[in-house]
């Protein structure tokens, strides 16, 4: 299963391109212009988890030296 989405730019949402071709949001239906809302939301909250779990990783390699430093003790 692919995505159908290879690419979605928007410019103050007037253009979209989708698999290579362009579309103006302004044109688009009102179903379409709530899908294109709803992947724009879903691909903002891809980047904070990705950006959370980045740093969720970098805490869990501090604690770990952390932990490693009171066993040497």
């Amino acid at each position: 299963m692919g995505y159908f989405v290879s690419k979605l730019t928007t410019q103050k949402m007037a253009k979209i391109t989708i698999d290579n071709k362009d579309y103006e949001f302004e044109n688009l239906n009102d179903e379409s212009k709530q899908q294109v809302n709803n992947l724009r939301f879903v691909q903002t909250e891809l980047v904070r988890l990705q950006s959370l779990l980045n740093v969720t990783k970098t805490a869990e390699q501090a604690y770990i030296k952390a932990l490693k430093d009171t066993l040497e003790d």
